[in-house]
């Protein structure tokens, strides 16, 4: 486990224990490595200040360190220690080791006596927590230790016994992946939810993945409730053990004592590391040998930081449950960011966040788990003055990989795979519904004109599509025409409707310009002998492309490969270019993926997956440059992936593996550089600012000069920045999968 140094504001001493360096923080606290008057290194959990000053949470967690003190057994972690000042604390074993997420995810699944063996220990723990009153309530592979002595579970119990249980109107508090579904659903919840909890991590051990990816969704089940993911090997009934461990209905899971009865193959325990792979025993050895390396003491590292702390208002049902206070860390002259709210989700990923649509934040939230259907997904508007849910919609499950969600003041188009569907702004409610299916590899939609374009396989045409027109609003079909090839993507501007088709038996890719109004055909290149867009050879049956209007010029990108240049009113070819690979080096294989074109004056800027920007002159297409981004080659197949660079004041932005960088638009080459860690999410254009999300920060930088106007901290809650949003006068920051914080923008 890694020990970083302390930092300015932490404590030197907390009770009797000298605190040497950090190992973590969480929801609840800070955890540090701490030494104890006999020299022994000890974990030290410092509560959060603003839980601290809740009274009924400091009775809670008196009442529940007490109980968990009389929580024994081979397979935990012991509580030696408590105290309350200067404000909650308590101090258990530090364990050296290795994760059972680590482990697993290092050198591969369990076998399934080892899953049995581990199984069973587990088991025999929860057994002894219930009976102490104690419900660990966030059990997951990270929270199990393999260490030389036997596994341990740590980092339960306390402010997570029964009276933590979340009642009516409280939010569930977990990891998504591993909670049962009656935290969701309101139906009663008892300490059940920990064997549920089981059996995720039970199939984790088994397949090297949680059961489920956000929750658990039930088309991972088949009809009698099995999981398919879990492999009997032979042991088709550890296989039955960990599916009752997830059934749906809490009744029907067995009890600790019954699982470990089961699991069970012999009365003796476990213990060493001769019941794991030896290639895991081998690590864990390793690491028990090596003492952790005890970061330099603060004193040694210069003056102190200023560290400001601000206060989160209630924000009533929206308000995020354990991220009451959000650090922000300045290094002058460097300010803080406003702080305007933060808002609980469930689980949120990038690509289902935003867009901002006026004062409303849109956002795709799963939210409800079961076995007998599938993950509810639900369409919700947060107020962006107060982080409020406005309201919620449940709609079809797809996710945004599979589907498109495009945002208006007039209304809301979500599509997925097999419909489109409507939704008033204002409150929610679906207008109306087409169930169709949608031939190409990422479905979306397109409007203007008071009408909605969407695309559909025409029916027994092979190849073939056709594109509808709708009335927003009613849904009313105003037009609908077949065209030739499978269509990838519409596009509306000025009074026309551009799709791109592909012929997989042919071998051609051609673009289509309709009169949005009545869907006649001005124009399709690639007809007769002006075919100026085909690829050469065969096309992929889901071949990718882009396409962008600016100015006169229609600018098509296939998969990296082809970049042609067509006239707006004609169709007629212009020029076209071939992006030529970094010398030297083969394009990366299979072909990389699409990229969205950005026009810009006289040059057109395009990334392309072998990690190159290149810019073209817009009236010939002739290369001006071409430059390394940093960024690792990706190939064709995650087709919403498309690299657009953000481009202003005579700069490109552009994201590498480990930074951002400013390019001179003119020549390519560098400004100045960020650097973000390989988590950062891509860059931000808005207000005048560059908005950079970084490995556990956001900062907001001056885009000339690259100095940084302020910054927003969210390594003491170990979250990371997923994305970024702007609206008028705000920064919308989806914090891990489950927060979302409202900053100002830079004055």
């Amino acid at each position: 486990m890694t020990v970083e140094p302390l930092r300015p504001g932490d404590p030197d001493r907390i009770g009797g224990y000298e605190c040497v360096g950090r190992l973590g923080a969480g929801g609840m606290g800070q955890v540090f490595l701490a030494r104890a008057g006999d020299g022994e290194l000890v974990a030290l959990k410092l509560i959060h200040a603003d839980l601290a000053r809740d009274p009924a949470f400091r009775a809670r967690f008196a009442r529940e360190a007490e109980a968990v003190r009389r929580v024994s057994g081979p397979y935990t972690a012991p509580l030696l220690d408590s105290g309350e000042d200067p404000r909650p604390w308590l101090v258990t074993a530090y364990l050296r080791g290795l994760s059972l997420d680590l482990a697993v995810r290092r050198y591969g699944p369990l076998n399934a006596e080892a899953t049995r063996r581990l199984g069973a220990a587990l088991a025999r723990t929860l057994e002894a927590m219930h009976r102490a009153g104690v419900v660990h309530r966030d059990l997951k592979p990270a929270n199990i230790m393999l260490t030389v002595d036997g596994p341990r579970v740590v980092d339960f119990g306390i402010a997570g016994g029964a009276d933590a249980i979340p009642h009516d109107g409280e939010a569930p508090i977990g990891t998504p992946a591993y909670m049962a579904p009656e935290l969701f659903t309101g139906e009663p919840v008892t300490q059940a939810i920990d064997l549920f909890a089981l059996g995720g991590v039970l199939a984790f051990c088994r397949t090297g993945a949680a059961p489920f990816r956000y929750g658990p969704p039930a088309e991972r089940l088949d009809p009698d409730g099995r999981s398919e993911s879990v492999p009997d090997d032979g042991d088709a009934a550890l296989s039955a053990l960990i599916n009752a461990c997830l059934d749906e209905d809490p009744a029907r899971r067995p009890s600790p004592e019954q699982l470990a009865a089961a699991l069970s193959r012999s009365r003796d325990g476990i213990s060493g590391t001769a019941w794991l792979p030896p290639t895991v025993g081998r690590d864990i050895v390793a690491r028990t040998r090596s003492a952790p390396a005890v970061p330099v003491p603060r004193d040694a590292r210069g003056p102190r930081r200023r560290r400001v702390l601000l206060r989160v208002a209630e924000t009533g049902a929206a308000a995020l449950a354990g991220v009451a206070m959000v650090r922000l860390v300045t290094d002058e002259p460097t300010p803080q960011a406003p702080l305007l709210w933060v808002a609980r989700t469930t689980v949120v990923t990038p690509d289902e966040f935003g867009p901002v649509l006026g004062d409303g934040l849109l956002l795709l939230d799963r939210t409800v788990v079961t076995a007998s259907g599938a993950a509810r997904l639900d369409l919700c508007c947060l107020d962006t003055a107060t982080g409020r849910y406005r309201w919620r919609r449940p709609i079809d499950p797809f996710d945004r990989q599979d589907g498109g969600l495009l945002a208006s003041p007039e209304g809301i188009w979500i599509r997925t795979r097999r419909g489109l569907h409507e939704v008033d702004p204002a409150g929610g409610a679906v207008r109306w519904s087409r169930q169709r299916a949608f031939p190409g590899p990422a479905p979306s939609t397109a409007r203007g004109g008071g009408l909605v374009f969407d695309i559909s396989a025409a029916a027994g045409s092979g190849d073939n599509g056709t594109v509808h027109a709708h009335e927003a609003g009613t849904g009313r079909v105003v037009w609908e025409r077949r065209i030739d090839g499978r269509p990838v993507s519409p596009v509306v501007e000025k009074g026309v409707v551009y799709v791109v088709s592909v012929s997989a038996r042919d071998g051609w890719l051609r673009v289509h310009a309709l009169d949005a109004a009545g869907g006649r055909a001005r124009w399709i290149s690639g007809s007769g002998d002006d075919q100026v867009t085909g690829t050469d050879g065969p096309a992929s049956r889901d071949t990718d492309a882009t396409l962008r209007v600016a100015g006169d010029t229609v600018y098509v990108s296939v998969e990296g490969r082809l970049l042609d240049a067509l006239d707006v009113r004609t169709g007629a070819a212009r020029w076209r270019t071939r992006p030529r690979p970094r010398t030297g080096e083969k394009p990366a294989e299979p072909v990389p993926g699409a990229a969205m074109p950005v026009v810009d004056g006289s040059t057109l800027f395009l990334g392309t997956g072998d990690g190159l920007l290149h810019a073209f002159d817009t009236r010939d297409g002739h290369r001006r440059w071409a430059v390394p981004t940093g960024a690792p080659p990706h190939a064709v197949g995650a087709f919403r992936r498309r690299p657009t660079p953000a481009v202003g004041h005579g700069l490109v932005f552009v994201r590498g593996a480990e930074s951002i960088r400013a390019l001179r638009a003119d020549d390519g080459t560098v400004r100045w550089e960020h650097r973000t860690g390989p988590s950062a999410g891509e860059p931000l254009l808005a207000g005048g600012t560059l908005h950079i999300p970084g490995k556990r920060e956001v900062t907001s930088h001056d885009p000339v000069s690259g100095r940084i106007l302020q910054r927003l901290d969210l390594r003491p809650h170990t979250r990371y920045p997923a994305a970024v949003l702007a609206g008028r006068e705000a920064l919308y920051v989806l914090a891990g999968v489950d927060a979302v914080i409202a900053v100002g923008l830079p004055s």
